[in-house]
């Protein structure tokens, strides 16, 4: 959606803006190519500007440091984020790794993948829900990397109305992702509950 809507809908309401301040219309474009290709914004800064190639796990944020995924020892995974100094001590000291902290902030290629080597070492001991329990109310930027269902029965997203309940055309109530704008939610999709799924015909393959 990234690469389609997302730039549509601003395209739109730059336009809707423009009209409204000097009364032109806009004709709006979108390629999803183009969409798409500007979303490398640092790695095409650094490949057009600077002449850097990019490199399979050699950045900073596609493996080049431990800022990556951790199998644990249920074959599930944790994402780590913890880039930044406040988010890598916390991390550290609960993995044991306290005199790795250094190591985090390090621009050494060999310093972020001994820290990557040691953080994947450390959680791979430990299955998902035992790192969902340690984790809990610890501020490290590490979260697990959830299934769709896990996802839908999160606390947060139950609180937020994450799924809802639609009518399908025959009385029969099903699960939808519901809308993620809070006030379009509340004022129409909860309360008049008038959206409706297609009617299926009897020929329709299911």
């Amino acid at each position: 959606m990234k690469g389609r809507t997302h730039h549509a809908v601003m395209g739109i309401l730059a336009a809707v803006i423009q009209r409204q301040q000097t009364g032109e219309g806009q004709f709006i474009d979108i390629s999803m190519t183009d969409a798409a290709f500007s979303l490398n914004a640092v790695a095409g800064a650094a490949a057009l500007a600077d002449g850097q190639t990019q490199k399979l796990e050699g950045g900073m944020l596609n493996g080049g440091t431990f800022y990556d995924y951790c199998q644990t020892k249920d074959g599930r995974w944790l994402s780590v984020g913890s880039l930044e100094p406040q988010f890598s001590a916390p991390l550290c000291e609960i993995l044991g790794l306290g005199d790795m902290k250094s190591l985090a902030t390090s621009q050494k290629p060999e310093h972020q993948q001994a820290l990557k080597a040691a953080i994947g070492e450390k959680i791979a001991v430990r299955t998902l829900a035992e790192w969902r329990e340690l984790i809990a109310d610890v501020d490290a930027s590490v979260e697990p990397v959830l299934t769709i269902e896990g996802a839908a029965g999160h606390p947060k997203l139950k609180a937020r109305g994450g799924v809802t309940m639609v009518d399908r055309g025959d009385g029969v109530m099903q699960k939808q992702i519901a809308s993620p704008i809070w006030n379009y939610k509340m004022r129409v999709y909860d309360a008049a509950q008038k959206m409706r799924l297609p009617k299926r015909e009897p020929h329709e393959r299911r």
